[in-house]
Formats: structure tokens, C-alpha cells, sequence
């Protein structure tokens, strides 16, 4: 297989590439850290904040997890919304509705 296509270029890893991957910061103390930002992780955070604790969420994705993100919460708004068509196709005559 050659390496040097422009696929296996991309793939390999280059050291001008290394900054984008540097999420280092400065040193900080925090009360708390809560580690993962789902549904728990979150209102945990939030929680602790309120409570006056200097407060750091560690989060490798989206701040919500996969309950808000992809799961629980989209499906069910898309559920929603589907049912809510169906019923306006099928009853919108019968409620006076052209």
C-alpha cells in the first residue's frame, strides 16, 4: 500500500497538527470538578455553583450528554411532532379544518 496518497498523509499525524489538539489551560483550583456533563453531570455542576463552590464540568462532547443530544429528548420531540402530522392529516376535516 503507499503512504504517500493524500488519504494516508491526512491520517498520519503531523507535528504542525499538535496545537489544534493542545486544550491544556492555565492552572486553576476549583472546589468541585465534576466529570461528564449528561443529564446528571450538568445539574450537578449547576447545583454546586449555586451553592458558592467554585465550580469546573469536564465534558469530552456536548455539554448535555446523549440523553439530550441524540436520545431521549430529540426522539421524543420528534414523536411528538410526528404524531402531531398524523393527526392533522387524518382529523383536520372533522375539526372544520381545509
Amino acid at each position: 500500500m503507499a503512504l504517500n496518497t493524500p488519504l494516508c498523509r491526512a491520517a498520519q499525524p503531523l507535528d504542525s497538527r499538535a496545537h489544534f489538539w493542545d486544550t491544556t489551560m492555565p492552572e486553576q483550583n476549583f472546589d468541585v470538578c465534576v466529570i461528564g456533563a449528561g443529564p446528571g453531570g450538568y445539574v450537578a455542576a449547576i447545583r454546586a455553583a449555586q451553592l458558592g463552590l467554585k465550580t469546573c464540568c469536564v465534558e469530552d462532547k456536548h455539554l448535555g450528554g446523549i440523553c439530550l443530544n441524540w436520545g431521549c429528548i430529540p426522539t421524543k420531540a420528534l414523536l411528538k411532532s410526528a404524531e402531531t402530522y398524523h393527526a392533522i392529516q387524518h382529523k383536520a376535516k372533522g375539526l372544520g379544518i381545509n
